[in-house]
Parts: C-alpha cells; sequence; structure tokens
C-alpha cells in the first residue's frame, strides 16, 4: 500500500503527519472517535488558566503532538530493534497515552484523591492510567470497537499500556495481559522516562502557551542529543550534549514553579476541590437533589468517585464549569459562595510559609477564619508547594543493563545526575518544605502572615 498521510497544523512543530495506511486507518478512527475527540475540551494546564489567561490548549493538540514526536524518533532507531507490530503498538499508544483524564486534567484527580482522604473513603481512587485502560476494556466506548471489534488489536493495545505504566494502574482487571515483550522495552522509555516525547511535548507547549520563556528549552538540540544505543536498547545522550539536557531539567523546574506550582494556579486548585467536597457533603448529607446535579457529576458521587465508564467521559471542562454555575445558585450558603468564587475568580489568598508550621500554629489559623465567619473546612488548607523527583538509572545484575527512567550518559555509563553537577542539585532528595496557607479573604491573609512571622 503507498503511503497516504493527513497533515494537522501545529504552532509547534508546523504540521503533524497522521499515516492512515497504519492498519488500513486505525490512527484517523482513533482520532475521530468521542473519546479522543473529548480531549479537545480538557484544558492541558488544568487551573493554570488562572494565572495565565492564554493556557486554554487541550490534551487533544498535547496527544497529537506526542504522537508526532513518536514518529519521529522511531526514525532514529535501527529498523532491526522492533517489528511492524511494535511500531503500530507505540504509534496508537503515544496518541491515546491522555484519554483517561477528566474536566481540568491532573486537578481532577487531585479534587478526587483529597476527597477520599479528608472523608476517609474506604476506596482507592482511579488515576487517568487506569481510567485509560477502562475506556479500552469498556464495551461501552467506541474506542473499544475500534480496537477490538474493527481491528482486532485490543488486547496488544492494554498489554502495551500496562507495560508502561505498570506502576500507576490501580484497577485490577485484566492484569494477567501484562506481558512485556522485549521488542517493547525502548519504545516504553520513550514514551515513560525523565526524558520523554511526552515530556518534551508538553514542557513546550506550556511554555509557548502561558508564554514563560524560561521554560523554554533547547528543543532541536535535545533531539539532535538523543541518539538510540543498541547495546543499551535505549536513547542515550553523549558528554558534549549534557548543556542541552541541562537546560531541559532547568526548564522543567522553572515550569513548576511559575505554571504548575504558581501561587494563583494552587488557590484555584483548592478552591475547586474544597467546593467539591461541600457538594459531597452535601449529597450525602441529602442535601444535593437532581436538580442541582448534572448526570455524570451524580454518578460520580453516587459510584463514590469511581462512575462507570459511559459517565467518566462525559465529565469534561465545559460540563463541569456548568455544574459550577448550577451550585452557585444552591441555597447552602457555602456551597453557592465557593462556586461563585471560583466562576469570577475571587479565589483564596495565598500565605507564602518557608518551612512546616507546628500543629498549634495551624490551629491558631483555623481559629482566625472561623472568627471572621468562615467555616475552616472549607475556607482553610496548607498546600505544599513540591516538584516531582528525578527517578535515577538503576544499574541491575546483568552487564550493562540498566533500568527505570533516567537519562544515560553514553561515555560514563551512569545517570546524568552522577555527571552533571546542575541536574544532581535540581533532583538533590534534600527537600525544603514550602508551601502556601490558603485563607478566603485579604485581611485574613494579613493577620496570618502577621502570626507566622512574628
Amino acid at each position: 500500500m503507498s503511503r497516504h498521510v493527513k497533515y494537522i497544523s501545529d504552532p509547534l512543530y508546523g504540521f503533524i503527519e497522521v499515516d492512515v495506511t497504519i492498519l488500513d486507518g486505525i490512527l484517523l478512527d482513533i482520532i475521530d472517535s468521542p473519546e479522543f475527540q473529548r480531549m479537545r475540551y480538557i484544558r492541558q494546564t488544568g487551573m493554570s488558566f488562572f494565572a495565565y489567561p492564554t493556557a486554554h490548549h487541550t490534551r487533544f493538540e498535547h496527544s497529537l503532538g506526542v504522537y508526532s514526536l513518536a514518529r519521529e524518533f522511531l526514525n532514529k532507531m535501527p529498523e532491526q530493534e522492533f517489528d511492524n507490530e511494535s511500531k503500530d503498538l507505540f504509534l496508537i499508544v503515544s496518541l491515546i497515552h491522555d484519554i483517561g483524564h477528566a474536566a481540568f486534567s491532573h486537578d481532577f484527580e487531585t479534587m478526587i484523591e483529597s476527597i477520599c482522604r479528608e472523608r476517609s473513603l474506604d476506596i482507592e481512587p482511579y488515576r487517568h492510567e487506569d481510567w485509560l485502560v477502562k475506556i479500552i476494556s469498556s464495551s461501552e466506548s467506541i474506542l473499544n470497537n475500534i480496537l477490538y471489534e474493527k481491528y482486532g488489536i485490543g488486547d496488544e493495545v492494554k498489554s502495551f499500556v500496562y507495560s508502561i505504566y505498570k506502576d500507576e494502574i490501580r484497577c485490577s482487571e485484566d492484569n494477567d495481559l501484562h506481558v512485556l515483550r522485549e521488542s517493547w522495552l525502548p519504545l516504553i522509555r520513550l514514551l515513560s522516562s525523565e526524558l520523554d516525547i511526552d515530556r518534551l511535548d508538553y514542557l513546550l507547549r506550556d511554555s509557548y502557551f502561558t508564554g514563560v520563556a524560561s521554560g523554554v528549552y533547547d528543543f532541536e538540540r535535545i533531539k539532535r542529543a538523543l541518539v538510540y544505543n543498541s547495546r543499551f536498547k535505549r536513547f542515550v545522550i553523549r558528554e558534549k550534549d549534557i548543556p542541552a539536557i541541562e537546560g531541559f531539567f532547568i526548564a522543567r523546574y522553572h515550569m513548576y514553579r511559575l505554571v504548575y506550582n504558581h501561587k494563583t494556579t494552587l488557590s484555584a486548585r483548592t478552591l475547586f476541590w474544597k467546593l467539591f467536597l461541600r457538594a459531597w457533603d452535601l449529597y450525602q448529607e441529602g442535601k444535593l437533589d437532581d436538580d442541582y446535579l448534572i448526570k455524570p457529576i451524580y454518578a460520580l458521587f453516587e459510584y463514590h468517585m469511581n462512575p462507570p465508564v459511559s459517565s467518566y467521559v462525559e465529565i469534561t471542562d465545559p460540563l463541569v464549569i456548568t455544574q459550577i454555575k448550577i451550585w452557585s445558585q444552591h441555597s447552602d450558603d457555602i456551597l453557592k459562595d465557593l462556586s461563585t468564587r471560583f466562576l469570577t475568580r475571587r479565589l483564596f489568598k495565598p500565605v507564602p510559609v518557608k518551612s512546616s508550621l507546628p500543629p498549634y500554629i495551624l490551629d491558631k489559623i483555623r481559629e482566625i477564619v472561623y472568627e471572621n465567619g468562615f467555616e475552616p473546612e472549607y475556607y482553610f488548607e496548607y498546600v505544599p508547594n513540591t516538584v516531582p523527583r528525578y527517578i535515577q538509572l538503576r544499574y541491575d545484575a546483568l552487564p550493562e543493563v540498566f533500568s527505570e527512567g533516567g537519562v544515560l550518559v553514553e561515555e560514563h555509563k551512569k545517570d546524568i545526575t552522577e555527571v552533571s553537577d546542575i541536574i544532581h542539585t535540581l533532583t538533590s532528595p534534600k527537600q525544603i518544605i514550602k508551601g502556601f496557607i490558603m485563607v478566603p479573604t485579604d485581611d485574613i491573609r494579613e493577620t496570618v502572615n502577621n502570626l507566622i512571622n512574628k
């Protein structure tokens, strides 16, 4: 079959090429599926648009971007390193890897995990990796029909997903499908490691749409710097390219400091889960009836945060915004106020803290919030400000076999943290505890600030 390509315009790469000859057009079928199209309505950076008004890009274009990089890096690998089936599976999974996200991406997961923790719910809330597996597995999804009925590769795709995200996946169904094939190993590392195509795309895309220049790294240099090493079965870098890799990790650090953990982003994220916490409490008390619940959110509460797939895939940004608008008309003063605050950007006021606070200080802050007429349960929170840890390479028993997701410096046969002082510093296990106290008003913020700094 002659090669046939569809072109999709992209501000980062010019054009993304979708090869419609792969399995007679499976990629276009996936892109056209409702489960993939819904990602047009899920913001890539969650609540960051409250801090950066142009951050309205979505999981849809990010997923296409990761697929585009998957094609590009496959061309950098010797053909004997993988068979056609592995290549096709890799391109499919790179395209669908984020289908499991719900509204506001990771912030929705954070909200659910926070409610489960605060209310001691005896459940393990699913993450987006779990929902990816569940969507693939569900007969309710069109994607399931495409992968299983039309093309007959559903089990292989699911097994590839398990191989990549085995440490993140909590749902236990079909674990017998987790059979790692040797030919998949370099492809898995390419999609999930400390310097993978997922991160290459989202850092570049997020910095572009937020306008945060310090999040930009030398994209073209890094693409050239990453070279495939057949001996180590992974992409490696050479010593001369360490400065470019340092630039990537510095950019990642800045994006967490300036975007993902911006004080306004953290404030909006906290307000978001607090208003859902209030709605959950009212639902449990029988005070939130059907008139104030859109069906997918009703299912979310009714099934204790793990709703059926058919309901979960309806939970996009517009639906949740609509739900919050409905709650802003509720008779409950707290739910009404929290919802209105979210809709009008009257967010919580962050008080920066440079170290952990003793319990008696936190109790005093709760008293201050209460004395000013606010229920601390919903109007107070301590939010830590953390950057994800770098996972170093681990040297296994077999000669020159390295596992985990770090970056291997070819000449030294060592993780880059052992060669670069800059990256070692950025990934140091010593953590300075920093974060914010979230309170409802400027007056309370001033009082709390005086309390913790006296």
